[in-house]
């Protein structure tokens, strides 16, 4: 998916592009708005990539500072991401609403396992693979572009949704693997690491650990077999993920740091595989964290934070999320997890979550219920039932899903004072939680 950060980072680009030009040129803003048929104004907001405006404003600045076709190239750039965007977001649209519209009317998903989802996504894993003919297989484009789709519902936190697309997908991607010709075998298996990555971390959070531990070995043995190291970090992060929500914490730190060791910066340090690195880190910190290591956990966070400090951005693509904010966020769950609410509290309260890229729901409303749970532990049940609507607000299906959040409503419901927690009882109704 086109990232909204590409989009305005590209608008700036263009923006600082038309600038020099102009320079160049020897004119300031109030000389080249003439040329343009647009003011001094228009310009310097163009300039700074505050402003959109049509094709013919760029042809006649390529005329009047003869940029010899740099600055038109560059506008269609700009205008084609916009436009690729739009269509990606409809097409998101359509997904969710024919999921949303399969439903019978004043029906509701189970709001708990989401079973039909389950069931189909487990007949397409365990179905045989089929043979398509050569014009029946996908192009690799169609492929990407669905599999992409399926980590940007993924990070959307639109799990119904993202079940019937993957139910969809899983066959297809197998199908192509079975069918296409050496020269594209290898791209489809790449993206068949990224499908079933997708439907590990959606059946892990539907409640499905088994099912989720077969699609995580399936990606980590793809990906073996394809010879690439940061793609399999890719893969064993989301079977470590599995292993964490199957409280085997041993096992969740050894498999993320026997991938993290794989990639680690002195083998390689381009982005993508500090980000892998750590977010593998991260992994194991919360496993640490949960098996009671306090001080394992805390260097964890540390040699993460490091990692993060390298990369110097927000990372997020269908291979993994991290960056400065996440290991934030990371720390605030950890002291969660080992039972410190007041520290809990005081990083989140620091937490600047608007740093993350839009696309990352499911990573705001998890944020959420971890600064929930940190007031709980504080005695503040108010702004902890808060904090809970809020993440509902912010990604409904990440709360409805979400054992901790249950567990955290439960435990409130347990100590309950209505005129403390207003609105805590509609929310364990709509979450199925009430006693």
């Amino acid at each position: 998916m086109i990232d909204p950060t590409e989009i305005t980072a590209t608008r700036r680009a263009l923006g600082q592009r038309l600038a020099n030009y102009r320079k160049a040129a020897g004119l300031n803003q109030h000389q080249l708005a003439p040329h343009t048929h647009y003011g001094r104004s228009t310009i310097a907001n163009v300039e700074t990539g505050r402003q959109n405006v049509p094709r013919d404003f760029w042809e006649r600045c390529e005329r009047a500072l003869n940029a010899d076709g740099q600055l038109l190239a560059a506008a269609d750039h700009l205008q084609a991401l916009v436009c690729r965007q739009r269509e990606e977001t409809a097409r998101l649209a359509e997904v969710e609403q024919a999921t949303s519209s399969s439903q019978p009317a004043g029906v509701r998903p189970d709001p708990h396992f989401l079973p039909e989802v389950v069931g189909r996504l487990s007949s397409a894993m365990l179905s045989p693979s089929q043979r398509l003919t050569a014009d029946a297989v996908p192009t690799i484009s169609d492929l990407a572009t669905r599999v992409t789709m399926a980590w940007e519902l993924r990070q959307r936190a639109s799990y119904a949704a993202l079940g019937g697309h993957l139910a969809v997908l899983i066959p297809e991607i197998e199908a192509s693997a079975a069918s296409v010709g050496s020269d594209d075998h290898e791209a489809v298996l790449r993206l068949a690491v990224h499908t079933y990555n997708a439907a590990s971390s959606l059946l892990k959070r539907l409640g499905d650990c088994e099912l989720a531990l077969l699609a995580a070995d399936r990606a980590v043995r793809t990906a073996t077999a394809l010879d690439d190291p940061v793609l399999s970090a890719a893969a064993s992060y989301r079977l470590a993920n599995v292993m964490l929500c199957a409280a085997r914490f041993d096992a969740t730190r050894d498999v993320a740091l026997h991938a993290a060791d794989s990639i680690e910066p002195g083998k390689a340090q381009a982005p993508l595989s500090l980000a892998s690195w750590g977010g593998l880190l991260l992994t194991a910190a919360v496993a640490t964290a949960r098996s009671g290591d306090e001080p394992g956990a805390w260097e964890l966070i540390g040699e993460a934070r490091t990692a993060s400090r390298m990369l110097g951005v927000e990372y997020a693509d269908i291979h993994t999320i991290f960056g400065p904010t996440n290991v934030a966020l990371h720390s605030v769950q950890v002291v969660v997890e080992l039972g410190n609410g007041q520290d809990a509290v005081a990083r989140a309260e620091r937490v600047d979550v608007d740093r993350l890229p839009a696309s990352l729901v499911e990573r705001r409303g998890q944020f959420l219920i971890d600064m929930a749970h940190g007031y709980s532990l504080t005695g503040d049940d108010g702004e902890a039932t808060f904090a809970l609507m809020r993440a509902e607000q912010t990604a409904p299906e990440e709360v409805r899903f979400n054992p901790a959040a249950h567990q955290l409503v439960h435990t409130l419901l347990g100590r309950e004072r209505r005129s403390a927690t207003p609105g805590l009882r509609e929310l364990a109704g709509r979450l199925g939680a009430a006693e």
